[in-house]
């Protein structure tokens, strides 16, 4: 089993045991299998989807509350992956341009800085075409 399938693993018995009624599932449902979660060699999360008409907010742009959630539970869902299972204690959102819809979507999250092992540091952008729309900088508390 290579390092990538490792964090898969454990994310996915993480969520299993902590997280399975999380409302992110059910918005993993509605966005399908368009929702492509990977782990990259040193841990890093990347989730690929299709931005549908669906997730609109102002007319052609997705809505900022699904951009937070869907930044948030990639954030949590990085955790897990390396083995910690935490929640958002603060999460600030800067949204640098609008996430257009009928594009494809990236994000990207890693681990920035890990204090005590119980308070973890997270950043995750959102991307379009290799552009940063979206940058959200998170604290998430240890529970176990």
């Amino acid at each position: 089993m290579n390092k990538t399938d490792n964090y898969k693993q454990r994310c996915s018995l993480l969520k299993k045991k902590y997280h399975n009624k999380c409302i992110f599932d059910e918005l993993r449902s509605i966005i399908g299998k368009d929702l492509q979660v990977r782990f990259d060699n040193k841990g890093l999360l990347v989730a690929d989807f299709f931005c549908h008409e669906r997730y609109q907010g102002f007319d052609g742009i997705m809505h900022g509350g699904v951009l937070s959630a869907l930044l948030d539970a990639a954030m949590a869902q990085c955790l897990m992956g390396h083995g910690v299972v935490a929640y958002t204690t603060r999460m600030n959102i800067r949204y640098h341009k609008p996430v257009k819809l009928r594009q494809n979507v990236t994000i990207r999250c890693e681990i920035k800085e890990v204090y005590f092992n119980k308070l973890y540091k997270l950043r995750a952008e959102m991307s379009q075409k290799k552009r940063d729309k979206v940058i959200a900088h998170a604290n998430f508390y240890r529970i176990n």
